[in-house]
Formats: structure tokens, sequence, C-alpha cells
């Protein structure tokens, strides 16, 4: 995160708010997904190969893992823009 944080600053804007929100996106999303796959399943497969629904169906899996032990995360950030003369 020091280093998003280093970026924003580097080009000229300044962190006001930030709220982390992976918790909100990951497992959702891929509970859904695994709640609701046999529907998504026949969706998927009628314009992409069974190889593609699998990725995507591991992918889902690793990515709440993941979430779950904080390896990955999503913030939401509120920044404003600095003078030309205050960075």
């Amino acid at each position: 995160q020091k280093n998003i944080t280093n970026e924003i600053s580097k080009n000229g804007f300044e962190i006001i708010e930030s709220s982390d929100i992976g918790k909100n996106i990951y497992s959702p999303l891929a509970e859904y997904y695994l709640n609701n796959r046999d529907e998504l399943q026949k969706k998927i497969l009628s314009r992409y190969s069974k190889y593609v629904e699998k990725i995507l169906f591991e992918s889902m899996k690793k990515m709440q893992s993941a979430s779950e032990k904080g390896l990955i995360g999503y913030s939401m950030l509120k920044c404003k823009k600095l003078a030309l003369d205050s960075r």
C-alpha cells in the first residue's frame, strides 16, 4: 500500500480518505459465482470453451481464499488534486 500512496503523491494528489472494501468485493463475488455456478456455467459455455469456465471457477476459489487470508485487497481512495506548487 505504501507504493500506491507514493505514486498518488508523486502525481500530485493527496489521499483524504481511504476505505478497505476488499471484503465487500472478493468474497461476495466468489460466493455468488460458487452458489450460482450451474446457471452461470451454461451462459459462459454458450460463448466460451469449458476450459475458460474452469479457469474462472478455479480463479474464484483462489481469489476468495487469498482475500480471506489478507493476501489481496481492494481500497477505495478519495483524493484531491494538489496545487502545482504544493508538491
